[in-house]
């Protein structure tokens, strides 16, 4: 070795000692915190040196993620490497020594990184593509858990946006893919994960009580979620429920065994629906078509007709012996508190397992729980609201019976079932009313998750108007005041149910 190059080495060595020992220095009989090691290359020119420094200092870190406190510092950091960069040096050995000493301080700052955390998980996603409905675009992903680095991830992934009527609104909602499984927020692993938005929904609370009310509940699959604010390129889109959809592994079925998911359409859109008798049709979600065989294909097909024949002729044994009745007395349950606008005419699931049909899990509560259109032109709107005319023409959303409609029609016409569905009432009284009551499920979701429901109006700018044609369209001014009426429909639509589905004669 060369003498400039044993020299600049040394230089390197005792510049670098306290960043790559990790050993406690004692100075004055005080103890120092000893600095994280690192790994610092040897550089055998002036050249290499600044080239590396150069590719180092180059490497985006995004300053959303970051406190500000600690991205200042880094950048002062970037600012010298940068300087020392375009630096001319009386000699090699005194570039290489500059460039080493910036290089070790820039990967130890990097090891003591502070990420802004907040009262909920953060999911910054950056992309260079624009995301639209019809293809997954590539993307990078960073989420940061509320309570730690313990569910903290980064990683590829590609995007899309999701959705039907929420697809063109303004704060969009996302569904993201990974190539392989992966769990977020300590949710079970997964490909594909669902940003719902909850734009239609003022509370931003209706699709999480339904799914935690389903898990309540004990006998029904259930979605698992977790509130996120959500960043794109940088800047906060606002409050969002970051769950997997019902497609994916949720249920753990063995599709090649004939296990299948479908969902409930309300017109004939494709292909890929099927009918039955009557106006009732679906669509296969898992497997999709393309995946199945014609003859895997009309197996279901013949399998769904056999469960709608059993369910009409009404013989008990044959039904208990197709379906899972306690799924579908929960799903009826859910369907008839929340009245769920969407029900049966999409976003309603059936999936079979086994042999036997589930009914469920509970998806797109949005439009539910009187957050409803009084003026959209479809009758199923005017029925909902009971409006002149129609319904029980009582002009609240919160009385009438809604969920008895197509299979849950005939079940409900079968004693042993109606019986079951007012036990289960009656037993789930006290978790019914613990959502609305005082200090109860809401107040207590408002309390936690209430600064990032500000954020969701203050911040990223999403005003008290209706986003859309179906939503209630006169919503309250303020949060509280859209709380609050969620509250007073919950609590008027349990006094009627209890009185006209439970005590009725």
């Amino acid at each position: 070795m060369s003498m400039k190059k044993i020299i600049s080495a040394v230089i390197a060595f005792v510049i670098l000692l306290p960043f790559v020992c990790g050993c406690s220095q004692v100075i004055d009989g005080s103890t120092e915190i000893s600095e994280p090691e690192v790994s610092v290359p040897s550089f055998s020119s002036a050249h290499e040196a600044k080239r590396a420094l150069a590719n180092l200092a180059d490497e985006k870190l995004y300053k959303a993620m970051y406190t500000e406190e600690w991205y200042t510092e880094y950048r002062e950091i970037i600012k010298e490497a940068n300087s020392a960069i375009l630096k001319k040096y009386g000699t090699d050995e005194e570039c290489i020594s500059a460039c080493t000493e910036l290089y070790a301080r820039i990967l130890v700052h990097k090891t003591k990184k502070r990420y802004d955390r907040a009262d909920v998980a953060k999911v910054f996603i950056y992309t260079d593509n624009e995301i639209n409905r019809y293809e997954y675009v590539n993307a990078k992903i960073y989420v940061l858990d509320k309570q730690g680095s313990e569910n903290d991830m980064e990683g590829d992934m590609t995007i899309r946006i999701r959705g039907n009527s929420t697809a063109v609104s303004e704060k969009r909602p996302y569904n993201i893919k990974f190539t392989d499984k992966t769990s977020l927020l300590g949710m079970p692993e997964g490909r594909k994960w669902c940003l719902i938005a909850n734009h239609f929904d003022k509370t931003l609370l209706r699709n999480k009580i339904a799914f935690d009310f389903s898990a309540a509940c004990g006998d029904i699959a259930y979605i698992k979620s977790e509130y996120c604010d959500v960043y794109l390129n940088g800047k906060l889109y606002g409050s969002y429920l970051l769950t997997q959809p019902v497609s994916d592994g949720v249920l753990d079925l063995d599709t090649k065994n004939g296990d299948f998911i479908v969902e409930r359409i309300v017109v004939h859109e494709g292909e890929n629906d099927f009918f039955l008798s009557g106006d009732a049709g679906y669509v296969f979600d898992t497997p999709e078509r393309e995946e199945m065989s014609r003859g895997e294909r009309e197996k279901i097909i013949s399998f769904m007709k056999t469960v709608d024949r059993a369910i009409k002729n009404g013989n008990e044994n044959e039904i208990r012996a197709l379906i899972d009745v306690d799924s579908f007395v929960s799903a009826y349950l859910i369907h008839e508190l929340f009245k769920d606008c969407d029900m049966v005419t999409g976003s309603t699931y059936f999936y079979s397992k086994g042999g036997i049909l589930y009914a469920g899990p509970i998806w797109d509560m949005d439009l539910s729980m009187g957050n409803v259109s009084h003026y959209y032109d479809q009758d199923k709107y005017r029925i909902y609201n009971n409006v002149t005319g129609f319904g029980n023409g009582s002009g609240d959303s919160a009385t009438g019976i809604w969920a008895q409609q197509e299979l849950f029609a005939y079940l409900m016409k079968h004693s042993f079932f109606a019986d079951a569905v007012k036990e289960k009432y009656v037993s789930m009284q006290d978790i019914i009313q613990g959502l609305y009551k005082d200090g109860g499920y809401i107040d207590t979701a408002c309390q936690t998750y209430g600064e990032s429901f500000a954020r969701n109006y203050s911040q990223a700018g999403w005003k008290f108007v209706p986003y859309c044609d179906y939503e209630d369209e006169s919503p309250e001014s303020s949060y509280q005041g859209n709380v609050d009426e969620l509250k007073d429909w919950l609590s008027r639509r349990d006094d009627y149910l209890r009185k006209n589905l439970i005590n009725k004669k």
